[in-house]
C-alpha cells in the first residue's frame, strides 16, 4: 500500500491551473483521511525559492496561502486563497505573490498517511 503522495513541482493539477482562488483537486488514493498535508510554493519547477504555505488571515475576509479541504480516503481539495501566497525572505520579511506567478509559480503537495 502507498504511504505517501507527492505531486512534484507543478503549475496545474488535474487540468486546474494554479491561480488566486483556484481549487486544486488532488487524487492521493491513500485509503484514509488520517493524513499530514504540506503545500509548498516555488518560483520554478526545481523548487527554487520554496516556502511552505499555511493559511494566514490579514482580516476577516482576506486570506493568504492555502487550505486543505474536503478530504476523503482518495482525494483532497487544495484551496489557493484569492489574495495570493505569503512569501518570506531570509531577513524574515513577508511579501505576497499571486498564485501561478513569481515565487508562487509552482506548487508541490505532499501528503503522508498516518498509521494507526
Amino acid at each position: 500500500a502507498t504511504d505517501s503522495y507527492d505531486s512534484g513541482w507543478v503549475n496545474s493539477i488535474d487540468a486546474v491551473s494554479l491561480a488566486n482562488g483556484a481549487t486544486l483537486p488532488v487524487a492521493h488514493n491513500l485509503g484514509t483521511t488520517k493524513c499530514l498535508i504540506q503545500v509548498w510554493a516555488a518560483s520554478d519547477v526545481t523548487g527554487s525559492d520554496s516556502t511552505m504555505q499555511l493559511l494566514e488571515w490579514s482580516s476577516a475576509t482576506e486570506g493568504y496561502g492555502v487550505q486543505a479541504r474536503n478530504i476523503t480516503t482518495t482525494t483532497v481539495d487544495i484551496q489557493c486563497q484569492k489574495s495570493g501566497a505569503w512569501i518570506g525572505d531570509t531577513s524574515g520579511e513577508s511579501a505576497v505573490a499571486s498564485w501561478g506567478a513569481g515565487n508562487a509559480a509552482f506548487i508541490r503537495v505532499l501528503i503522508l498517511k498516518i498509521r494507526s
